[in-house]
């Protein structure tokens, strides 16, 4: 009990500080995440319309040029106007082309030109007093260069936006002039400002006009306007009576500062924010900008709700702390009484878990050793059944191949004898003097089939108790450089690796050889005849690997050929020293069938062993271990 009395329940002081440190910045995050979210959504929502306005333009402009441009496909099939233009008789083409004009004139097209091949005016069809002018505008020289039609948007010298459609005029195939309309374009923010709810100014620098004549424009086409305005432009079109004051700072600034720049100003109780776009003719040239606004008074109110919110949603924290902190009050209470009654009975559990522990390590120490004996005595289980597996696959093989050696070896030396006197008679024949040259090639084939046959039954001999090694010291090196190079073809190469203290082998040299000229031979057929055999011999010690034979051998020379040819099939590899087993011709002199299994016939009569490693498509390396001659 005198523990419990020095023991302090802070209870209050924690929960209101894990309190107070989470949710206070959790909501002033929540607050400005929002504020500025609902900022970024509203200036990129801007930022969207003031490209919309660049492609509206844009796209109204080539709605006007396809209309412009199917007026002028009809006037240029037009038969009374060609004939006219190409007599080059004036007042009969202005009769043609004057009906025309009057149609067209109620849809503010407002220029009619037919124009010379040199680019000359030869009629003006809304002004035929004036003409043997040089037309030379950007659309006119575009036409003449590319003989296709051209358009755009081009300012005139009264300061008027005309639409231009120039098209090259041809007649049965032939380039004869040029016909021009122009639309003049009186506003061009209205609309946009009907589809985007946007304010639009459009400028133009004074250095591209004339005040004498922009003042002439106004009079001659009943616009308002008002030079001194701006020091630097002159407003073109407008949805606003005036622009806001708060302007004027942005709009002496460089047009570099200008590109991309956001800014807010305020009219009246309304709050607008915008930018600035370019405004370019038909050859890209910058003639001034377009102001665009967008009124975001009501997105303003909208975030000062936010702050009010975030504010408010303080207060009413602040009241519900003050609720908790009643009720953890009383609850602080009745915990410290509860802590007294649990302190006696946690104390003695403590005792009792001790003990308990103290059993459970015991345990444990127990089971883990017996574990361990168990898991030692599997494994040496496990290696036991693997080598019981690998003693009775090696077995079983080797009484196959002894039972087909009997039966081999049994047919081989009757073969023999029967090819023996077959050889003999045939040198007997080959005596008489009155054969003709014929029959003397026919014995000649005969034997020479006789002899091949009599290899064969060498090689079935192999198999046999008659094919027991006469084994003596033989250097390993010297052997396989002899037999590689007298099988290997002038295309291909051999790379030797030989260990510097090889030891001597125990061995019968012309089995040997004979193994080694089937693995060679094996390789050069892999790799097609190209290439280069890599040859490495070097000491072995092989104590944990022992086939049946090898009780008392240890020590082994390692000879290992490799290729780089097709590879063996991983289906193929436990069959390749089988008996007539053969992935080659057979209707051929390539496959036989014996070379593997000769040569595993002959390393188990040495007391040895073969190894094949094999990768379909990279190749194969088969490995001779022959044992090792030591003096006695």
């Amino acid at each position: 009990m005198a523990l419990f009395n020095t023991a302090k329940i802070q209870l209050k002081k924690t929960f209101f500080l894990l309190l107070a440190f989470t949710l206070y910045p959790l909501l002033i995050f929540f607050g400005l995440a929002g504020y500025f979210l609902e900022k970024h959504h509203f200036e990129k929502t801007v930022l969207t319309e003031l490209k919309t306005v660049e492609k509206l333009i844009s796209h109204q402009g080539e709605l006007h040029s396809r209309e412009l441009q199917s007026l002028i496909t009809h006037y240029i099939n037009d038969a009374a106007l060609q004939k006219a233009f190409l007599s080059q008789s004036r007042p009969e083409l202005y009769k043609n082309a004057l009906p025309y004009f009057q149609t067209i004139l109620g849809q503010d097209i407002s220029h009619f030109y037919l124009i010379n091949l040199d680019k000359t005016c030869f009629l003006r069809v809304h002004n035929p007093e004036r003409y043997g002018d040089l037309i030379n505008r950007y659309t006119t020289q575009e036409a003449a260069r590319t003989g296709h039609m051209a358009a755009g948007l081009e300012m005139g010298p009264y300061g008027t936006f005309t639409l231009r459609v120039v098209q090259p005029w041809y007649v049965d195939g032939k380039l004869i002039g040029y016909i021009e309309l122009g639309r003049d374009i009186k506003n061009l923010t209205g609309s946009l400002k009907d589809i985007l709810g946007m304010e639009l100014f459009v400028q133009i620098n004074k250095r591209h006009l004339d005040r004498q004549k922009w003042e002439e424009g106004l009079w001659m086409t009943g616009r308002t306007g008002n030079w001194d305005e701006d020091k630097k432009h002159i407003i073109f079109d407008r949805t606003m009576p005036e622009l806001p004051k708060e302007l004027g700072k942005y709009l002496d600034l460089p047009h570099e500062a200008k590109v991309g720049l956001m800014f807010r100003v305020k009219m009246g109780n309304s709050t607008y924010r915008g930018g600035f776009l370019p405004l370019r003719d038909a050859r890209g040239k910058e003639l001034g900008e377009i102001i665009a606004l967008r009124d975001c008074t009501e997105e303003l109110s909208s975030r000062t709700m936010l702050i009010l919110f975030v504010l408010g949603s303080a207060g009413v924290s602040i009241l519900i702390f003050a609720l908790f902190y009643a009720y953890t009050t009383n609850l602080e209470g009745q915990l410290q009484h509860t802590y007294a009654d649990l302190h006696t009975e946690i104390e003695t559990r403590r005792i009792a878990e001790k003990k308990l522990q103290a059993h459970e390590e015991e345990l444990e120490l127990l089971v883990k050793e017996r574990t361990t004996r168990l898991e030692q005595t599997n494994s040496q289980l496990q290696q036991e059944i693997q080598e019981r597996i690998k003693i009775s696959e090696e077995l079983l093989k080797s009484q196959r191949l002894e039972s087909i050696g009997v039966l081999a070896g049994g047919i081989a030396h009757d073969f023999n004898n029967l090819l023996t006197v077959i050889l003999g008679n045939i040198n007997l024949a080959t005596l008489d003097k009155d054969l003709s040259a014929d029959s003397k090639s026919l014995l000649q084939a005969a034997e020479n089939a006789s002899r091949q046959a009599k290899t064969l039954t060498q090689q079935l001999i192999t198999f046999s108790d008659g094919g027991t090694p006469f084994t003596g010291v033989v250097d390993i090196v010297e052997l396989t450089k002899r037999v590689v190079n007298a099988l290997l073809p002038n295309t291909m190469t051999c790379t030797y690796n030989i260990q510097s203290d090889l030891w001597l082998a125990k061995a019968d040299k012309t089995q040997l050889e004979q193994v080694i000229y089937n693995l060679v031979d094996n390789a050069c057929t892999a790799m097609n005849n190209q290439g280069t055999i890599e040859i490495s011999c070097s000491n072995q010690d092989y104590d944990e690997q022992q086939t049946l034979s090898q009780s008392d051998a240890h020590k082994f020379v390692k000879i290992s050929i490799k290729d780089n040819g097709c590879g063996i099939p991983e289906k193929n590899l436990p069959k390749i020293f089988d008996p007539y087993f053969s992935t080659k011709d057979k209707s051929s002199r390539k496959g036989s069938g014996l070379g593997l299994a000769i040569a595993h016939s002959i390393l188990t009569k040495h007391e040895g062993f073969i190894r094949v490693v094999s990768q379909e498509g990279k190749g194969s390396t088969f490995s001779l271990y022959l044992p090792a001659f030591f003096n006695a």
